[in-house]
């Protein structure tokens, strides 16, 4: 009753509610990207806004494979988002949980000169309208550490009418926390199974792939690393990744917990500190012939025990758009016994 009650002042208050918009440029004189204009809504509706951006400026230096890129966002004092990566072409981190942002960065190869970013966001942080307002943070560097770029975006939630009663909303509880189980006098404890598959045919350019993942979790820990190696006949100019993953909970509808792609010149990492994260040691590109490894590693922190399973999806291909390699790994969850799954 709560739920319906809480949901049916959300709908009717809609229209009463706005995010409002501002931008910092969080920049000073040893920014290379100078010229910055902002070209940001100041308003837009709802508390889940989708709203479309453009960024123009003048690059002082040639864009290089070595710059990173740093995007965090914050719920109040929480981080609720973290990834870095190298910061060109087309890029998009997040997912369909939290956030999801996409970005037309310059060119890998952009000389200097007028640069337009043009962007898109889309913020569904779950839950009422947040009073502690959300936080969006993209910083650019350059191969030697300098500055590049700059940007600080808050959103904060303002009703034009009656805001939502507060008796409206359920109190959080504990309920999503798994407790550890018993069978007799066994502990059991939550676990993931991991397997992976080879997702490429014989036209990805990668060959004599081997795909190194543990067939678990270690017991009690949130976290593995793992490593795909293999040959590349000739050299590779410039990589591009692009990933996918899916949680699939008690046969409900897929969820898409983790979108992305970009350069895959350089280490990238995405995740928060509260659910998962990523870290994939991209080499610098380009990436001669012969000898290939990729190493990585993956960490959840949410209570999956409980919630079914992943499918996560990591495709590679040249700036030419043909196939490299691809690797599809499913965690499945349940418990373990004395290194056995029993549920």
């Amino acid at each position: 009753m709560k739920l319906l009650t809480f949901v049916s002042a959300l709908a009717l208050s809609a229209s009463a509610l706005k995010t409002h918009i501002v931008t910092e440029d969080k920049c000073d004189e040893t920014c290379t990207m100078v010229e910055r204009v902002f070209n940001f809504p100041e308003f837009v509706d709802g508390f889940q806004p989708k709203f479309d951006f453009n960024i123009s400026a003048r690059l002082t230096e040639d864009v290089s494979t070595s710059w990173r890129y740093h995007v965090s966002a914050f719920v109040g004092p929480v981080q609720a988002w973290n990834g870095t990566g190298v910061p060109c072409g087309d890029t998009v981190v997040g997912d369909n949980v939290a956030f999801r942002l996409q970005l037309g960065l310059p060119d890998c190869d952009e000389k200097v000169g007028a640069v337009n970013i043009a962007g898109n966001a889309k913020v569904s942080f779950p839950g009422p309208p947040n009073p502690l307002g959300i936080k969006l943070y993209m910083y650019i560097f350059n191969g030697q550490g300098h500055p590049v770029f700059r940007i600080k975006v808050t959103l904060s939630h303002k009703f034009t009418a009656d805001a939502i009663p507060s008796s409206t909303v359920a109190p959080m509880t504990n309920a999503f926390v798994p407790a550890l189980q018993t069978t007799g006098a066994v502990e059991a404890y939550p676990r993931a199974n991991i397997s992976v598959k080879n997702c490429c045919d014989e036209t990805c350019l990668l060959k004599d792939v081997s795909m190194n993942f543990p067939q678990h979790f270690p017991p009690l820990s949130d976290a593995f690393t793992f490593s795909v190696t293999g040959s590349f006949p000739q050299q590779i100019p410039r990589v591009r990744f692009g990933m996918h993953a899916v949680m699939k909970i008690l046969d409900v509808a897929p969820l898409t917990i983790l979108l992305g792609n970009g350069s895959a010149c350089g280490d990238t990492t995405t995740g928060d500190v509260m659910e998962f994260g990523m870290a994939i040691d991209f080499p610098s590109c380009p990436i001669p012939a012969g000898p290939y490894t990729l190493p990585g590693r993956a960490r959840f922190t949410l209570p999956l025990a409980d919630l079914g399973m992943i499918v996560h999806r990591l495709d590679i291909s040249d700036d030419h758009g043909n196939r490299l390699g691809c690797a599809e790994a499913t965690l499945k969850f349940g418990l373990g016994i004395a290194g056995h799954v029993v549920v």
